[in-house]
C-alpha cells in the first residue's frame, strides 16, 4: 500500500478530519464515537505506510494556536506518525455548523470584482476535483453540498464551475487553500 502514491503521475493524499483533542471535544462536531474511529483509521493508514493529512477546523479557538497544534502533533506521534501533516482551516458555516452557529449571511458571497481569474489559482477548486461514490465535487469542503456537485463523472466537470457557494467566500476571505 505504501507504494500506491508512487504508482501514479498524480498526487495522492489521504485526508482525515479531526476537530478536537478528545472524544468530548471532537464527537459533538463529528458524531458520537468518531474520535476513536478517526484515531484507529489514522493508525491503519500509518500501518500501511501512508502519512495522512490531518485537517482541523478552528471550531475551538485553541485548535489553531501553537499549543493546540502541538497537542494535535502529540496525538499523531502517539499513533506512530513520524512526520505529522496538519492543516488548520477556518470554520465553514455549512451542514451541522450552520445549524449550530448560524448560516452565512446573504452578503457573504464571492463577487466578480473580488479577484481576477489568475488570482484563484491557489484554490483547489481551480484545478482539482473530489470524486466520491455520490458524484464529483468542486472541492473537499463542498462534498455532499448540492451547490458543490459538478456531476456524476469526471467528464461532467470539463465546463467551468461558478464559485457561488458561500463557503467559497470563506476560502477567499481567509486565503484558504485545500492544496496539501
Amino acid at each position: 500500500m505504501s507504494r500506491l502514491p508512487d504508482q501514479t503521475d498524480y498526487s495522492l493524499d489521504f485526508r482525515v478530519s479531526l476537530d478536537g483533542f478528545s472524544p468530548e471535544a471532537n464527537d459533538p462536531i463529528r458524531g458520537e464515537g468518531t474520535f476513536e474511529r478517526i484515531l484507529a483509521g489514522v493508525s491503519n493508514l500509518v500501518a500501511a505506510g501512508l502519512n495522512p493529512v490531518i485537517t482541523v477546523t478552528e471550531v475551538y479557538e485553541e485548535n489553531g494556536s501553537e499549543s493546540g497544534k502541538e497537542r494535535f502533533f502529540e496525538i499523531l506521534r502517539g499513533l506512530g506518525v513520524t512526520k505529522p501533516r496538519l492543516k488548520i482551516l477556518p470554520v465553514f458555516q455549512i451542514g451541522a455548523e450552520a445549524e449550530r452557529t448560524g448560516a452565512y449571511e446573504s452578503w457573504q458571497r464571492l463577487r466578480e470584482s473580488d479577484a481576477l481569474d489568475e488570482e484563484w489559482s491557489h484554490l483547489q477548486c481551480s484545478s482539482c476535483r473530489m470524486v466520491t461514490d455520490q458524484g464529483v465535487w468542486v472541492c473537499p469542503i463542498l462534498v455532499n453540498e448540492p451547490q458543490g456537485k459538478m456531476g456524476q463523472t469526471l467528464s461532467d466537470t470539463l465546463e467551468p464551475f461558478r464559485l457561488e457557494h458561500p463557503a467559497c467566500w470563506t476560502c477567499h476571505v481567509y486565503g484558504v487553500s485545500c492544496r496539501t
